[in-house]
């Protein structure tokens, strides 16, 4: 568990120093409001919001596995149906593609080990089967505890998840975690029947209509984390936003703006003007 809390934690705090500085970050205007003379906070942005909301998601699905013990209760595979636009947000939804995928490409490991001469060949033979396998497992745990942690908040303490505008939007987030990550490895949920290709806009409305959701709770998200200035070590991620100050201190502490020998013009720029020199030079006599 320490290693997956680590894990978390390193992810959580770069999503912090990029949710931040996007929120701070200005750029271009809205073209859904022609007569406002504001530009756009970059975090505002759709494609900036499926950069970086999807691994906030994952620090949160991770952060909370670290709490929380996974016990394996996996169910025989089911063969459903196309479900609705709705139903695609439904957390036991979720649990259950996770599931099928898994037991399905377990299915198909075993049977190609078993074809082989031993064991050892047999995985040596499919290790990009394993790979899979292996992958299949890990998400299958992330988005079993994530469903797990918001669906009962009581698992893990009785005051981290209690109330209930918090848990709704750690809902969104569950979603979010768990759709996203079905969209990049389709292909695998889609062979093991339990997504139907018709499924797949349906999916990827709803993750765009979550990214529209959790936008106005993006910052209070990373916020929740509590990391310090100094932890973060960064000024891009300082929790006051004066980003552009902090550069212009931290730029005016550096050695190099105080050092009467201009490394960079004698070292970098001077050989690169005196070879152009002679190259011009030497064209001019020919």
């Amino acid at each position: 568990m320490t290693y997956i809390r680590t894990c978390g934690l390193a992810l959580a705090k770069a999503c912090t120093i990029s949710i931040r500085y996007s929120a701070v970050r200005q750029q271009g205007y809205d073209a859904n409001n022609p007569k406002s003379t504001e530009e756009l906070s970059v975090l505002d942005y759709q494609t900036q919001q499926y950069r970086l909301f999807p691994l906030l998601a994952a620090a949160y699905a991770i952060t909370l596995t670290a709490a929380m013990q996974f016990i394996a209760n996996i169910g025989k595979p089911s063969y459903s149906q196309p479900r609705s636009k709705q139903q695609w947000l439904g957390l036991e939804t979720f649990v259950d593609v996770y599931q099928q995928r898994f037991l399905h490409l377990l299915g198909e490991l075993e049977r190609k080990v078993a074809a082989e001469p031993s064991i050892a060949a047999g995985i040596q033979n499919n290790s990009m089967h394993c790979y899979k396998l292996a992958n299949a497992y890990t998400y299958l745990v992330l988005v079993t505890n994530f469903v797990e942690a918001v669906r009962s908040p009581s698992t893990l303490t009785s005051e981290r998840l209690s109330s209930p505008e918090i848990l709704h939007v750690l809902q969104l987030l569950c979603r979010l975690f768990a759709l996203t990550q079905l969209d990049t490895f389709a292909g695998e949920f889609i062979e093991s029947g339990c997504v139907f290709p018709t499924d797949m806009p349906l999916i990827r409305a709803n993750i765009e209509e979550l990214l529209v959701q959790i936008r106005p709770h993006a910052v209070t998200l990373v916020d929740g984390f509590n990391f310090s200035d100094h932890s973060l070590n960064s000024t891009l991620g300082r929790y006051d936003g004066n980003v552009y100050e902090a550069l212009y201190e931290s730029a005016q502490h550096d050695p190099l703006n105080h050092s009467s020998d201009k490394v960079a013009l004698h070292e970098l720029l001077r050989p690169i003007r005196e070879e152009i020199a002679r190259e011009t030079a030497s064209k001019s006599r020919l």
